[in-house]
């Protein structure tokens, strides 16, 4: 009776009350309540499981409801549910909701649907597409080192746009799974990475400033028609791309002044950095000063899926190409001259992962020479052999022990997974590592409390049963 009576709650020990001193405040945004005890969730999803109310959620499906009738299949014919116990499909991502929730990947096995992952899929884009879309802004433009190398092996294993485990249901209600912590109160252990700590901070630093835009953008509170709609309407990954030429101060002033632009250069400078005080306020150490040159355009090509290929020349056919071809010869357009008859083939993905391998390819160059510093091109005579083919044409060996050899072999076993996956699942999946590129920081967060709970899960660390809720805008005495 504890649910319908307060009193009862009471002498249960489930309800109490709270002081809130002699004047009652009216203006509480929310109230939260938050427990753990003793109990392992072991038993509690197990029984949510042998009640047939658990499974996972395809990623980009919709949870709830589509022209009224159920968006999820809820596995209430029993014929599902004994054709799992007599024949299991593949269960990666029943395996996963199992392991992050009780730290046994078995206990909950088996779920319905539960082949649904996107985990690897994610990392196997992050790792090939590291080099093109973080290693050369970290590196070469923001100026940040040879620990650009280590990072990108820790965003291959942490960084997961849609996710490190696949939502769930219970019943009909979605739920998100999702690690979290503070990052502000973010502790390192004896073995973690060491710059973690460090980008925690600034981590921190920008959830604020996202936190405070969004904030600012408002919500359904008092929204007029308009923005209702298009707050309804928004998608969880990003509908539509744009692309900007970008051209640093150096090279434009050096074609307009040929070369004798001290005394303006210094006020260009100036005004630059005044443009670009907020993330200059990071620290952040640009080598060139890019400007935007040109309005924005509209991405004209598909994201995935080529339209142009030769004749008998598939997807998978690219990217084995793109992945077994030289990277001297990727740089040079001999591959695009002899297979592609000088036609780049018009996906974003491929002409990415196609920079991305030859970035990489250099990258180990440069590293071998113990050259950390920014890759720089000059900045006249555009007809001449590039800084990055020069670098690429010079790659023969890996060396041991680099993180940029590292970064390399995962590409190249990246390259090997996209190419075998289905076009479908990388157009979804390569939409949530854009924006990631572009605009997210969730992810990154999100990635911090993945790997420890990993580690944790490693080392059979007991699981613990929370419990969390809130009210919006209580009214205290009602």
């Amino acid at each position: 009776r504890w649910w319908t009576s307060f009193d009862q709650a009471l002498a249960a020990g489930l309800a109490a009350e709270i002081d809130l001193g002699q004047s009652l405040p009216n203006d509480i945004d929310a109230l939260y309540v938050v427990g753990l005890s003793q109990e392992t969730p072991d038993d509690l999803f197990r029984d949510h499981v042998d009640a047939g109310l658990l499974a996972p959620i395809a990623p980009g499906s919709p949870t709830n409801t589509v022209h009224g009738e159920p968006a999820a299949d809820l596995a209430q014919n029993g014929g599902v549910w004994l054709d799992l116990l007599r024949t299991p499909p593949d269960q990666t991502g029943a395996s996963q909701i199992s392991q992050t929730l009780t730290g046994d990947p078995d206990r909950l096995l088996p779920l319905p649907d539960g082949d649904t992952a996107a985990r690897l899929l994610n990392q196997n884009l992050v790792r090939a597409l590291w080099p093109v879309l973080w290693g050369h802004p970290f590196k070469d433009i923001l100026g940040l080192g040879a620990a650009v190398h280590k990072a990108g092996l820790w965003a291959g294993d942490n960084l997961i746009p849609e996710g490190p485990s696949p939502a769930l249901r219970i019943g009909s209600v979605p739920y998100g799974l999702l690690p979290t912590s503070s990052l502000v109160h973010w502790t390192p252990d004896n073995n973690d990475p060491a710059f973690e700590v460090v980008m925690a901070d600034h981590l921190a630093r920008l959830r604020a400033d996202w936190r405070a835009a969004a904030e600012t953008a408002g919500n359904v509170e008092n929204a007029d028609t308009a923005k209702l709609l298009d707050l309804l309407s928004r998608t969880a990954s990003s509908r539509q791309y744009a692309w900007r030429n970008m051209t640093s101060l150096e090279q434009l002033l050096g074609v307009f002044l040929g070369g004798a632009f001290g005394f303006v250069y210094d006020h260009a400078i100036d005004w630059w950095e005044d443009l670009a005080s907020v993330p200059l306020s990071y620290p952040i150490d640009p080598q060139r000063h890019f400007i935007a040159s040109g309005w924005p355009q509209d991405l004209a090509i598909p994201l995935v899926m080529p339209d142009n290929l030769p004749p008998g020349v598939s997807f998978t056919d690219v990217i084995e190409m793109i992945r077994q071809t030289y990277p001297g010869q990727l740089a040079d357009g001999t591959l695009l001259h002899e297979a592609f008859d000088d036609k780049m083939p018009n996906s974003l993905l491929i002409r990415l992962l196609w920079a991305a391998r030859v970035m990489a390819a250099a990258e180990v160059v440069r590293a071998t020479r113990e050259d950390v510093g920014p890759m720089m091109e000059h900045l006249s005579l555009p007809d001449e052999v590039t800084q990055l083919q020069r670098d690429a044409q010079m790659f023969d060996v890996l060396p041991p022990g680099l993180a940029a050899s590292d970064i390399y072999l995962r590409l190249q076993d990246a390259l090997q997974a996209i190419a075998e996956t289905p076009v479908e699942m990388l157009e979804r999946a390569f939409k949530a590592v854009l924006d990631t590129a572009i605009y997210r920081i969730d992810p990154w967060i999100t990635g911090y409390s993945w790997r420890r709970l990993e580690a944790l899960i490693d080392q059979k660390y007991p699981m613990q049963l929370g419990i969390y809720g809130w009210v919006d805008n209580p009214k205290p005495g009602t």
